[in-house]
């Protein structure tokens, strides 16, 4: 499995990945035109990472640059390789750019639903900082 940047010939694979993961947890999706463009997260000094495998997109991960702080977003990973180090992976990559862009602080908000995902943050070191329309805001700040 390799990590890198996304390219905008991973729109659709990227969607899908998105996309079963709300169908899975939500039983809905978005339509294809309701997505952000993903290459805009780096237009603010962000990034968007995909994980891939054999040449198969199996999870995404973005932060998106607030100057003061980053702000976690897009972590998802398709089923057949949750709890197989790819989240981790995606996450200490993600990490790794924070601290070459001297990105100190980090928050996130998850729906109170993805119970997978608040234990994954909070393995991690994020605290719960507050709840808001059934969402969980995070907050974690780096030490280098």
């Amino acid at each position: 499995m390799k990590i890198r940047k996304y390219l905008p010939k991973d729109r659709l694979d990227v969607i899908k990945i998105i996309n079963k993961n709300l169908i899975e947890t939500f039983g809905s999706y978005r339509k294809e035109d309701e997505w952000e463009n993903f290459s805009d997260y780096k237009k603010n000094g962000g990034v968007f990472y995909v994980a891939e495998d054999k040449g198969k997109l199996i999870g995404t991960i973005a932060l998106e640059n607030h100057k003061t702080y980053g702000e976690l977003k897009r972590l998802y990973v398709i089923t057949e390789y949750q709890g197989k180090g790819t989240a981790d992976k995606l996450y200490q990559e993600l990490i790794e750019f924070c601290n070459k862009k001297g990105i100190t602080k980090i928050i996130l908000k998850t729906n109170n639903k993805r119970e997978r995902a608040k234990a994954f943050y909070r393995k991690k070191g994020f605290r719960k900082i507050k709840e808001v329309n059934n969402h969980s805001r995070f907050y974690l700040k780096i030490e280098s």
